[in-house]
């Protein structure tokens, strides 16, 4: 499957996202598109469009840090690589995306099945693909802190910068710059964040590339307040 193709099948849900969309689901069979949305994920969409907070709707890259209400939104994502520089195992390329996605402010029980990355399957093995379920926090306005029915549980977020670079997670490594540009065009494209700057001028297969880095700015879950001992 070319790299079009499988960008096709990300900015699909891109679009869907932007425009507020809760969830776009897919199916887990390979060469699967999304399925077309719902009434009910159009119903998310207006809802989550009306409500969303003014920094994170404008990508506004001064947005503020202090906690604001949030929604845990969930995400349902086919992702497709294209000719990697190397071949990685599915349980490295399962670790990888799961450090990340934790970093960009993922509930820790993502689920991620990686196809197409088996031993012995020749240079196909070099154009994986994921099947991505998560939730991310999506910011809310003040007036709208619950979940007006849609099953999305409440919480409480603030915008932070994340950079990503090897060693940071520590998932990444420098031999995977080709591995984080592609993350850019098909993951991070689809999501509702807002990619500051990034160094992502790739060498050739082999080389290690320790200077690569992507910012970009996210909704990170503020952690819940201890109960009081008294």
């Amino acid at each position: 499957m070319s790299l079009d193709t499988s960008h096709r099948i990300v900015d699909v849900s891109s679009r869907a996202l932007i425009a507020g969309i809760a969830c776009i689901a897919c199916t887990a069979a390979l060469g699967a598109a999304p399925a077309t949305t719902t009434p009910l994920h159009t119903a998310v969409a207006a809802h989550l469009a009306a409500t969303a907070s003014p920094a994170q709707a404008d990508d506004d890259e001064d947005a503020p840090t202090a906690a604001a209400p949030a929604l845990w939104v969930p995400y349902d994502l086919m992702v497709g690589l294209h000719n990697l520089p190397k071949r990685y195992t599915c349980e490295e390329l399962t670790r990888k995306f799961r450090a990340v996605l934790a970093s960009i402010g993922a509930r820790p029980d993502a689920r991620i099945l990686a196809y197409q990355c088996d031993p012995g399957i020749g240079n196909r093995g070099r154009s994986p693909r994921l099947h991505l379920h998560f939730e991310l926090p999506r910011i809310i306005g003040g007036g709208a802190s619950h979940d007006a029915g849609f099953g999305l549980s409440a919480t409480s977020a603030r915008m932070q910068t994340v950079r990503l670079e090897p060693g940071s997670p520590s998932a990444l490594d420098d031999s995977d710059c080709q591995l984080l540009r592609q993350m850019k065009r098909t993951l991070f494209s689809a999501l509702p964040l807002h990619v500051v700057s990034y160094h992502l001028a790739c060498l050739a297969p082999g080389a290690a590339q320790p200077g690569f880095a992507l910012s970009l700015q996210a909704p990170s879950a503020a952690a819940p307040a201890l109960a009081s001992t008294d």
